[in-house]
């Protein structure tokens, strides 16, 4: 499957721009996902180690009263890269798109507003040649 991220070029070097994960290209990246489940909304927002979540989300989120399910570990994607640019998280003139892959068999959550989080990804070489 493919997916997007946002992340920040450094020469040859790229890093997700939340905690400066780099990624090498063509190797398979594995994690455990940390899963908070029932989580009362909006609390979530508010000083939580889970609380991240770009402005298109909280938007779509809005107004919702009710529990949701958290995965605040796991490599965070978009499902699109027209969602990437929506994120308005990060600025600067080293950020770039690119497509990422999760492979078969991965542990995939989605939510409703195009964001995706996977405990597998990797980022091959052959899908950002253009």
């Amino acid at each position: 499957m493919k997916v997007y991220k946002v992340v920040r070029k450094y020469g040859e070097t790229y890093c997700s721009p939340i905690q400066s994960f780099e990624w090498e290209w063509d190797t398979l990246y594995e994690t455990d996902m940390g899963i908070k489940r029932n989580v009362p909304y909006p609390s979530l927002f508010f000083g939580e180690k889970y609380s991240f979540v770009d402005k298109a989300a909280a938007e779509g989120y809005s107004g919702f009263m009710g529990r949701l399910t958290i995965i605040y570990e796991g490599f965070h994607a978009y499902m699109a890269p027209e969602r990437a640019n929506l994120n308005d998280w990060f600025e600067g003139d080293k950020l770039i798109i690119l497509c990422f892959t999760i492979p078969a068999g991965a542990k995939v959550f989605r939510d409703a507003t195009g964001l995706i989080v996977s405990d597998k990804m990797i980022l091959k070489r052959e899908d950002n040649e253009n």
